[in-house]
């Protein structure tokens, strides 16, 4: 009689599924210590255009008004609880605004209050006032 033989292939856990961010640091390290300059200078370009795109894709439009001004900015960061606005309109902590804007998460437009925490030399931080649903 002969028998069948099968043979089990054998399951390789994916390199990234063990891998730890010291020994995934090594290898890019080790990787760039031996491509030709010009490659290395390549690579750093593809990088940096991609996290730009990537820190781009979540920006959207914001409307906002305090008293009877009216401004736009660009909110980088938004959460259920507040947003960062890119502005360059001045602003002190403690104002009341209103903001107007579509959430890309979760497709709705979404209009509320908040109350500017924080000013630096970029932007705002806004709290709102009641949060906003988080992204489904």
């Amino acid at each position: 009689m002969i028998q069948a033989v099968t043979r089990e292939k054998k399951r390789t856990p994916s390199p990234t599924a063990t891998m730890t961010v010291s020994m995934a640091t090594s290898r890019l390290i080790n990787l760039i210590l031996n491509m030709p300059p010009k490659e290395i200078i390549e690579t750093l370009h593809e990088l940096e255009e991609r996290k730009r795109k990537a820190e781009t894709a979540d920006r959207t439009e914001v409307v906002f008004a305090v008293d009877k001004r009216f401004c736009k900015g660009t909110a980088s960061t938004i959460h259920s609880h507040g947003l960062y606005i890119e502005t360059l309109e001045r602003f002190s902590p403690g104002e009341t605004i209103t903001l107007s804007f579509e959430h890309k998460k979760n497709a709705r437009h979404i209009k509320t209050s908040g109350t500017v925490v924080r000013v630096d030399g970029e932007g705002i931080e806004v709290e709102f006032s009641s949060g906003i649903e988080k992204p489904s």
